[in-house]
């Protein structure tokens, strides 16, 4: 439902003068009405359930598609009027608005110009506070499950790197060690 920016109002019937009777209470409802309206940017009808105050900014906006693209989240108070912000914004940054006609793809795209923006600002438009909350928990996550290596990578790395850094010749290593190693020798006679 597209309410823009009416709603349900609770509150009291008013009194006359000289009655002597407690409140009343009393609900307003706005008018609605189910229309069929052309998205020109998605190339479909959509029928949508309006206030008579949404026609009337359809009509100033001179179009389905100008309202729900210049009409701003807090002025448009529904969930599907924000589905179809964003999948409206997605369709001109994608630019896959008439796959089969170049010529009228064109013609739109210049004709909503000015409502273009970048396709990962395009994709939070639209989305509750539990959805976006997920989307930058998914995002972190992938970027976090990127930077990790295992420990093996690591100290195998580290081991290349000291080896090629040895400044010690083959010859040389090989005299120390047995050097070392006979001296650690349990078996090994004393005299010798």
């Amino acid at each position: 439902m597209l309410w823009s920016g009416e709603g349900i109002i609770a509150g009291f019937v008013k009194k006359k003068k000289k009655q002597k009777l407690p409140r009343l209470p009393k609900i307003w409802m706005p008018r609605l009405s189910s229309r069929v309206f052309y998205s020109e940017i998605l190339d479909t009808f959509l029928r949508a359930t309006v206030t008579g105050h949404t026609l009337q900014l359809i009509d100033a906006a001179y179009g389905f598609d100008h309202y729900i693209l210049s009409t701003a989240e807090a002025d448009m108070q529904s969930m599907l009027g924000m589905r179809l912000k964003r999948k409206l914004l997605l369709a001109l940054a994608n630019k896959t608005l008439y796959p089969s006609d170049a010529a009228k793809r064109d013609e739109v795209y210049a004709k909503y110009q000015k409502y273009v923006i970048p396709a990962e600002e395009a994709e939070w438009v639209g989305l509750s506070l539990y959805e976006a909350e997920q989307k930058q928990n998914d995002i972190e996550e992938a970027e976090h499950l990127k930077n990790i290596r295992p420990l093996k990578e690591v100290y195998a790395e580290e081991l290349v790197q000291k080896l090629q850094n040895a400044s010690l010749t083959d010859d040389q290593t090989s005299k120390s060690f047995f050097d070392k190693l006979g001296r650690l020798n349990p078996f090994q006679s004393k005299n010798e």
